[in-house]
């Protein structure tokens, strides 16, 4: 079942997606329980005891935590954050099982329980091609994967990496530089990770 997008779940999920030592996984199972609200208030009260699977997660003291306990963490923190409103500027928020969240990647098992994203979202419904490589790439190299993501934009698909210096930001400049329906998509990890700073002209002009 999906439930339809709201602001008020979009800033409870960005607040679960925030706090210290969560990761993809202890998200995802969260988020399985109900409405980001609602884990929220069940994290800051303390309501597991009827769930042993979450329960047992809330127990674990995370390293260099001084051996206090996931719930004491997220509790500290929610309780902290709860008159800041978490929403990043210019970028949409969607949570797995909401309306909004993109089709594709609601049979993932390894898909993002928050996704946050800036552009067209409905580019990952088309045909996509995922070029990555070394950081440290020759300038042959480059070459090959700007071409690379240049005949791919003029057929059409659409270009992914990881936005990284090397391989992945030269695919992307050869998306730019054909200007084709093929468009780039770039995927990079978690919500308080900035772009890269040596490729973040490619996001902005495709430099």
């Amino acid at each position: 079942m999906t439930i339809a997008p709201d602001d008020t779940e979009r800033v409870a999920a960005c607040r679960l997606a925030n706090l210290p030592h969560v990761t993809a996984r202890r998200l995802r199972l969260l988020l399985a329980r109900g409405l980001p609200s609602v884990i929220v208030d069940r994290l800051r009260d303390g309501d597991w005891d009827s769930d042993p699977v979450i329960a047992k997660m809330l127990s674990f003291p995370p390293p260099r935590s001084a051996g206090r306990s996931l719930a004491d963490l997220w509790r500290e923190a929610l309780v902290s954050s709860s008159t800041v409103n978490p929403l990043p500027p210019d970028v949409d928020v969607r949570v797995w099982g909401m309306a909004d969240y993109p089709e594709c990647l609601v049979g993932d098992p390894s898909a993002p329980a928050v996704l946050f994203s800036r552009g067209d979202v409905s580019v990952l419904g088309g045909r996509r091609v995922a070029i990555v490589g070394t950081r440290n790439a020759t300038e042959h190299g480059r070459g090959v994967a700007r071409r690379f993501g240049s005949e791919l934009s003029e057929a059409g698909v659409g270009v992914v990496s990881g936005l990284a210096r090397g391989i992945d930001a030269a695919a992307h400049r050869g998306v730019f530089d054909a200007g084709g329906s093929g468009r780039p998509v770039a995927v990079v990890q978690w919500t308080r990770r900035r772009v890269p700073a040596r490729t973040r002209p490619v996001v902005v002009d495709g430099r």
